[in-house]
């Protein structure tokens, strides 16, 4: 009678359970985290003055996926420099007709220097106007946002009424590249004042 030794068949009946496990190794190594996403995300500025105090805050923000940020975006401003009792407008130096006349002291005016200049009446532009008044709040609509201008940013200046002859405040417009987590936990109103020199 012949005896088997028992001892010899238990490594023999592990190694037969791991084997599939083995199998699993290459292809769980392979599994990278997906890249990080990033989005562009648009912000909008004011500086006015409050007395002698210069004021610039956050007043609006927006986030725009790189792969679907082909078309318009708008975003909600709550503005201070211009109320909605008056007849408000902004001015733009980048869509002037006649950038040579308008665009002189572009850093006091905007754009607008002479009355004949391109405006963007808050309350006759809600349809297409990059400045515009609508569902009780002052909007920012950028048509381009995929337009090399958002990087380096745009300036606009902000009249009270067509009676204005200086800006009450100026807009900054750009667009930052940022990572979703960031996008996640952004703070969108922030305030800073500074005493004019």
């Amino acid at each position: 009678m012949a005896s088997i030794n028992v001892r010899c068949w238990a490594p023999l009946r592990s190694a037969l359970v791991i084997l599939p496990f083995l199998f699993l190794l290459p292809a769980l190594s392979n599994q990278h985290p997906p890249p990080p996403a990033y989005v562009w995300r648009f912000k909008v500025r004011e500086t006015y003055y409050q007395g002698s105090t210069q004021v610039t805050r956050q007043v609006g923000s927006q986030d725009c996926p790189l792969v679907e940020c082909q078309a318009e975006i708008l975003m909600a401003v709550d503005l201070w420099s211009v109320s909605n009792g008056g007849r408000p407008y902004a001015c733009f130096a980048y869509d002037q007709q006649n950038p040579d006349r308008c665009n002189q002291d572009v850093n006091t005016y905007g754009g607008c220097r002479w009355s004949d200049c391109v405006t963007h009446d808050a309350y006759n532009e809600v349809r297409f106007g990059p400045f515009f008044w609508k569902d009780g709040t002052f909007n920012i609509r950028v048509r381009d946002p995929w337009d090399q201008r958002w990087v380096t940013g745009v300036m606009g200046k902000l009249y009270g009424s067509g009676w204005s002859l200086t800006p009450s405040g100026t807009i900054y417009i750009f667009r930052e590249y940022v990572l979703v987590q960031e996008a996640q936990v952004q703070v969108s109103n922030s305030t800073t004042s500074t005493s004019p020199e």
